[in-house]
């Protein structure tokens, strides 16, 4: 059987290529896997309870927000159902009470700074409501040590509803919904019991979502009136037409400002405006929410001149942040979050204006927060960020720039560039998703608040898609690539012609579009990473810097694309353009063994396609000299191990010297020693040796013992297939059926352990369907042709038009729908069989039409 051997190619790893440890710096948030559903609202009255922590208003308002925050919640789904609540019995328990809450990551993804956070529980009609939390800056968990009375039964439902609070004084409705679902008594204790927090995904159409998890812990007990004094109070409901109304529209519009920030909808933004004003009609001078509805209006009214560039208007926010903070006197404890408001909003109209009073006024504003405020307060870091960020840009630099179209009075500010870049690199070097999964959060926070005139954007965004693409390779999710991609052409599109960075731009999207070739098989992403790579090149001529590692990189994806197409044109550049990389790389150069290397690897290539004993001769030459120029402990000498054990195994395939086949099988060993067990490419090692080993033994007729066992920890479908292949090999070459049927059996162990939507699903199955066709042949089974055609079907199926192996696939399965219909005589297979011939050809066509056949 022959084995395709792969030789490492190395990219450039200066400063002008892409590595994906390489992150750029100018200047805690974690997702979980899993997500209950969230479902729409029961019809019933809503009631609210009293806040238990802080001395304020909020216990009278009407609850009808809730009922219409459910209504239009977008992310409907129903928690994991782990015990059947009938199963539960209480006995003589006459009272189930909520004793503690913890939720996690409540800031994540806000766009909005919260003054605090509180969990609502309705049941049987009456409605709960927990204090309303402040939180920190580096305060990922908000617990709330509070007695919360629940139905006894535990069939009873009960709707749990947590939402982002912005006033911690009197406060209209409830604020932003982060979360709802609705869950039964039984299932809360069930999950008390074991511990079970229940795990929320991002909403739809998001990257990340606040709220990952929230967790309860529930006591039964008997009925005690001495302990009703420690339960929080139902809410009271609050009479009057008037305030249904204003709390009705100031929900509405706290949920279509959300929408807004989300989908950038302007008539979301414009809807909420509407909703905002009406509500703040309804509150006349003496009213306890006027302040909150003309904070409120203020907001969404900043927020419209940002988006509509209508700087002229800003003194309509900024006259309504006044009056509102003349309604919240010092000891008010949302005064502090509407100075801060009101500073940035002056600071957005002095960028525009230049007036210094602007400036003046701002600054004393920012400064006063700053002394109230706790410096590890998202409202302290906020107004400390204003306060640099316009030290560093003046009106007339701000002007210049763009800066002044979004100051972030509307969002949580993130880390600075400095900071994010050190915890992407940070990242890059652990295998810990939980960081990865925060440090990406945390970039998508700063994209959204830094605009796109913003000179950081550009580093933003490139290191976004490094560590999206790093998760990629962990993970093999397709939409993080998917999403790279997009980060990176946005990079790109702010690096036009004669731009200092335009050539990175251009390495770092060719790279991830060879990433998504490798991994789908399109060739127009492969062809666009090879236009990229040319004008890059055009980038750095003759004497530029980083002109070797430009050549590499185009080298790397023309031999690519000659491996996919056969055109011999494009390995022809190849092999021209690392010699000229080489050349510029002489004796002493450090990056010259990568050079080395990667025309090695070239020459062998072509070697294989011409027959030409003089490319292999100068490969194995080549890889001699980067093996001694990276001796014993220095990080890329197994990889030079391997690559020159494979041109020697190469030149044995052709010359039969049994000299070279020992040394790469010297050279293996040596690299599977530095692979330890639990190293990353062990299986790797284990795979070549073995492969090199059976290789000799085919050449020598070495005893039956030559399947030896083989321990390790890694991949184990990788070992499981190679020692199917070896036994389908003996059975070839003695005709032992207990050989194959032992490979089928293997093959089948390989098949599970790359279940759906493993990358290499189909090679299994075609591993499998090419040993039970085999024993079909030998035995004559039907139920091993008819399972073979099947998982043909299946691996097909895994290779959409465009893929590089469905030509493969289709011939394949054409072949074994012919043997049934001679075995059947059913006419639908011959018919079947002739039209998959038929797009083969097709395919084979289009192929020979861009050079000859590979």
């Amino acid at each position: 059987m022959a084995h395709r051997r792969r030789v490492t190619v190395e990219s450039s790893s200066s400063s002008d290529s892409d590595a994906d440890s390489d992150f750029s710096s100018a200047s805690s948030h974690k997702t979980f896997p899993t997500s209950p559903a969230e479902n729409s609202a029961p019809s019933s009255r809503k009631r609210r309870c009293e806040s238990s922590d802080n001395d304020n208003d909020n216990k009278t308002k009407c609850s009808k927000c809730l009922r219409l925050h459910k209504g239009l919640n977008e992310e409907p789904s129903l928690p994991e159902h782990t015990q059947n609540p009938g199963e539960i019995r209480l006995g003589e328990v006459q009272q189930v009470v909520i004793t503690y809450i913890r939720a996690a990551d409540l800031t994540l993804g806000l766009r909005r700074i919260p003054a605090g956070f509180h969990v609502v529980f309705e049941a049987d009609g009456t409605e709960y409501q927990t204090s309303n939390k402040s939180v920190h800056v580096d305060q990922a968990i908000v617990e709330w040590h509070e007695r919360i009375l629940l139905p006894c039964e535990p069939s009873s439902k009960v709707w749990v509803s947590v939402y982002a609070s912005f006033e911690l004084g009197p406060m209209l409705c409830h604020g932003e919904l982060l979360r709802t679902f609705e869950i039964s008594v039984g299932e809360l204790l069930d999950r008390s019991e074991k511990s079970h927090p229940i795990i929320f995904q991002p909403g739809h159409d998001e990257v990340i979502s606040a709220c990952t998890s929230l967790f309860m812990t529930l006591e039964q007990r008997l009925s005690d009136g001495n302990n009703t004094a420690a339960l929080c109070h139902p809410t009271t409901l609050t009479s009057g037409e008037n305030t249904d109304t204003l709390t009705l529209r100031t929900d509405a519009g706290y949920h279509l400002l959300a929408r807004y920030r989300r989908t950038q909808d302007n008539s979301d933004l414009n809807r909420s405006i509407k909703h905002f004003e009406r509500a703040s009609d309804l509150c006349p001078m003496d009213h306890p929410y006027r302040p909150a509805a003309l904070f409120n209006l203020a907001n969404v009214k900043f927020v419209s001149c940002q988006a509509d560039g209508r700087f002229l208007d800003l003194d309509i926010p900024i006259s309504l942040f006044q009056d509102a903070l003349d309604l919240r006197p010092s000891d008010h404890p949302d005064r502090a979050i509407t100075q801060l408001h009101l500073g940035i909003a002056i600071l957005s109209r002095f960028a525009k204006r230049g007036f210094q009073t602007d400036a003046d006024a701002a600054e004393e504003l920012l400064n006063e927060v700053l002394d109230v405020c706790h410096a590890n307060s998202h409202i302290h870091r906020a107004a400390l960020l204003a306060i640099e960020t316009s030290a560093l840009h003046p009106a007339a630099s701000i002007d210049a720039h763009g800066l002044g179209q979004e100051w972030p009075a509307a969002s949580i500010p993130p880390l600075s560039p400095n900071q994010l870049a050190d915890k992407a690199e940070w990242c890059s070097r652990t295998d810990d998703p939980h960081a990865l999964d925060e440090v990406i959060s945390l970039h998508c926070d700063a994209l959204g608040y830094y605009n796109a005139m913003h000179p950081c954007r550009g580093q933003l965004l490139g290191n976004l898609s490094i560590i999206l693409s790093i998760r990629f390779k962990r993970r093999g999710n397709a939409e993080d690539l998917d999403q790279a991609i997009a980060l990176t052409r946005e990079a790109l599109a702010l690096h036009p012609v004669g731009h200092g960075d335009r050539s990175k731009s251009l390495n770092n999207l060719a790279l991830r579009l060879s990433t998504r070739f490798n991994h789908r098989g399109d060739a127009e992403d492969l062809d666009q990473a090879i236009a990229l790579l040319r004008e890059a090149l055009a980038l750095c001529p003759i004497g530029h810097t980083y002109r070797s590692s430009s050549l590499n990189n185009l080298a790397a994806q023309l031999s690519t694309r000659f491996d996919h197409r056969g055109n011999a044109e494009d390995l022809d550049q190849a092999t021209a353009l690392a010699r000229e990389a080489l050349a510029l790389q002489p004796v002493g150069h450090p990056n010259r063994s990568s050079s080395l290397n990667n025309l090695a690897a070239q020459l062998s290539t072509r070697f294989n396609y011409r027959g030409n004993a003089e490319d292999l001769d100068q490969a194995i030459a080549l890889g001699r000299e980067a093996l001694a120029l990276r001796p014993i402990g220095h990080t890329d000498h197994s990889k030079s191990l391997n690559n020159l054990a494979t041109h020697l195994s190469t030149r044995f395939d052709n010359r039969g010297n049994a000299e070279d086949l020992d040394q790469a099988i010297a050279l293996h060993r040596e690299a599977l020693a530095l692979h330890p067990v639990g190293h990353i490419d062990r299986s790797s090692s284990l795979n070549n040796l073995a492969t090199q080993l059976s290789i000799r033994f085919d050449t020598e007729a070495m005893p039956k013992t030559w399947i030896r066992p083989l321990h390790f920890t890694g991949k184990r479908w990788l070992f499981i297939e190679h020692l199917a292949v070896r036994l389908s090999t003996r059975f070839d070459h003695r005709g032992n059926v207990e050989d194959l049927d032992q490979a089928i059996v293997l093959a089948r162990e390989a098949l599970a352990l790359r279940p759906v939507g493993h990358t290499d699903r189909s090679s299994s199955l075609n591993n499998l369907a090419v040993r039970l066709s085999t024993r079909f042949h030998r035995r004559g089974n039907a139920e091993d042709l008819d399972q073979a055609i099947a998982l043909g079907r299946e691996a097909l199926a895994l290779r959409p038009v465009g893929h590089t192996d469905r030509s493969s696939s289709l011939n394949i399965l054409a072949v074994r729908l012919s043997t049934r219909f001679d075995h059947r005589g059913d006419a639908e297979d011959l018919d079947q069989a002739i039209a998959l011939l038929r797009e083969a050809l097709a395919l084979l066509l289009s192929v020979t039409q861009n050079g000859p056949c590979h």
